[in-house]
């Protein structure tokens, strides 16, 4: 009736918005989680911002792979029947897991998404907020089976753009049903080291990429 969700957090030099996001996870009013951070090769000394948390989240390092990579790390290693996936910067709404887990366990869906908010801090501390195009595809805004996890694969490591883009259109491929709500589900940081918001090159290479890839794998298919 309560099974574990297991969350998997990328890390690399994120202090400055961690502790955020990590809050965001102990503020849930659901308990039966695992909290997973992958370190991608951050310096270990720079790593003292964690020893408040040490009993309350699991830290993995790796040396540099990329970010598909240490999604993978956590992947393997996690234990939960339920996966949930977030960013380093990024937010969940205190009820993320409560929300979303009984489509689950009593409707037999594969995965659920609920929508995503961009925001930025403004310098008086305040919020402000919009909406992106490409913001429904982020992998944080949902919860999954890890039997979806398994039939989809891992993390596609040899993209440094679109990983995301690319494992969502593999998760469409395998036809798994899957419900979406209208309440926002993850909080979309936006600052001047988001790659996605910095560098249109970089959205315009990994969605790119991840069509090509899906066309050839169409064209496999079909011989």
């Amino acid at each position: 009736m309560y099974p574990k969700v297991s969350i998997i957090i990328p890390y690399y030099k994120g202090e400055q918005f961690i502790s955020e996001t990590l809050q965001s996870l102990f503020n849930q009013d659901y308990t039966n989680i695992e909290i997973i951070l992958v370190n991608d090769g951050s310096p270990i000394e720079t790593l003292t911002i964690f020893e408040p948390y040490h009993n309350r989240i699991k830290i993995i390092h790796q040396e540099n792979q990329g970010v598909a990579a240490a999604r993978n790390t956590g992947l393997r290693v996690a234990t939960g029947s339920i996966i949930g996936l977030i960013d380093q910067d990024d937010l969940w709404p205190n009820n993320h897991i409560s929300l979303l887990l009984p489509y689950l366990i009593s409707q037999g869906y594969g995965f659920v998404r609920g929508h995503t908010e961009a925001f930025e801090l403004l310098p008086n501390r305040t919020r402000s907020s919009s909406d992106s195009v490409f913001l429904p595809v982020l992998v944080g805004s949902a919860l999954y089976r890890r039997e979806t996890i398994d039939t989809v694969g891992y993390f596609d490591e040899t993209m440094h753009e679109g990983d995301d883009f690319d494992w969502n259109i593999r998760l469409d491929e395998t036809g798994i049903p899957w419900k979406e709500i209208p309440q926002t589900m993850l909080y979309y940081r936006k600052h001047g080291n988001n790659h996605s918001l910095t560098s249109e090159d970089y959205v315009k290479k990994g969605i790119l990429l991840s069509i090509r890839k899906k066309l050839a794998r169409t064209r496999n298919q079909s011989l």
